[in-house]
């Protein structure tokens, strides 16, 4: 299945997504198409032996390609970022873990050529909104960043940085102890003072 898509130069797009058969376990496509629809090229990620699931794909600055989501066996969740060049071969490789388990909806380039990173983690037994800004090449610029209700919150399926240089995220917010309780959700995050307005 597809989760996400972006353009590319000369009117194309390039989408990714999970593939799934009874032969082993998940992994990702990403497939380029022209602007007819046509495909271009396709190339598979199966890294390791665990389902990778691509939620979010987008263009770098370098004219590269970025791809993040999540990754599970057993009863562990990591994230993943996966860099490419513009054709789509691998690049490099990060995991991101929390002790509850971590799900990354959302990857946003940045002006350095870093990349802001937002998702969900597992903080207990609730849901929390998890952030993240990285370097490049995909390493910590500072610490993750989590924050939530006293409920299971969904995480950020979208976060952007501000011209002033701080980060909106959006998502769900919990008013009841389960996911049929939920709002819309926007935070601006002061990243320097390590708060949420």
């Amino acid at each position: 299945w597809s989760n996400c898509c972006d353009t590319l130069g000369g009117g194309g797009f390039i989408v990714g997504g999970t593939v799934g058969d009874t032969l082993g376990p998940l992994h990702i496509d990403l497939i380029a198409f022209d602007q007819l629809g046509d495909s271009i090229w396709t190339q598979e990620y199966a890294p390791g032996e665990e389902n990778w699931n691509c939620q979010q794909v987008k263009n770098t600055l370098d004219g590269g390609i970025i791809m993040a989501g999540n990754k599970s066996w057993g009863n562990t969740t990591e994230g993943f970022v996966i860099k490419t060049d513009g054709t789509g071969n691998m690049q490099w490789v990060r995991n991101y873990n929390h002790p509850g388990g971590i799900s990354i909806g959302s990857i946003s380039p940045v002006a350095d050529g870093g990349f802001l990173l937002g998702g969900g983690a597992l903080d207990g037994t609730n849901g929390q909104r998890w952030l993240l800004r990285v370097d490049s090449l995909g390493d910590p610029v500072w610490p993750e960043k989590i924050w939530g209700s006293p409920y299971n919150d969904a995480g950020l399926s979208q976060c952007i940085l501000a011209s002033d240089g701080e980060i909106i995220g959006v998502g769900a917010t919990a008013y009841a102890d389960d996911y049929d309780a939920m709002k819309p959700y926007l935070a601006k995050v002061d990243i320097a003072n390590v708060r949420v307005e």
